[in-house]
């Protein structure tokens, strides 16, 4: 009996390569940082949110986080198709110093009373 489990696997992530390489051309690289958000619920539904509008990658607070039952179960799939990448709080500074010298444009959001 064959095992096309490796096949499978290398399978979907030339799907996820290609789904990656498709929003790239359309919408440009988006990166969206969730590196400050500790919320199981949250980052599982920032991730579906984030697929459906072409973001290209997510960047999250810990490798915990991506293998999470809840994370996976809250993402609905999701996480198959955005570029998953770890950066921890304090490593911030110098990651959007990276991209901002890479040229790309920063924008950040909070939603508090005394957000800056």
């Amino acid at each position: 009996m064959w095992d096309l489990s490796l096949f499978d696997t290398e399978l979907g992530e030339m799907r996820k390569q290609r789904e990656l390489a498709r929003r790239q051309a359309q919408y440009g690289q988006i990166t969206l940082i969730a590196s400050l958000i500790d919320k199981m619920p949250n980052l599982g539904g920032l991730c579906r949110t984030a697929e459906v509008l072409g973001v290209t990658r997510l960047v999250l607070p810990s490798q915990k986080i991506i293998d999470h039952p809840d994370f996976l179960s809250l993402s609905m799939t999701a996480d198959r198709w955005l570029e998953l990448v770890v950066v921890a709080p304090e490593e911030l500074p110098p990651y959007l110093e990276q991209l901002r010298q890479a040229g790309n444009r920063i924008v950040a959001i909070e939603q508090t009373a005394h957000s800056t």
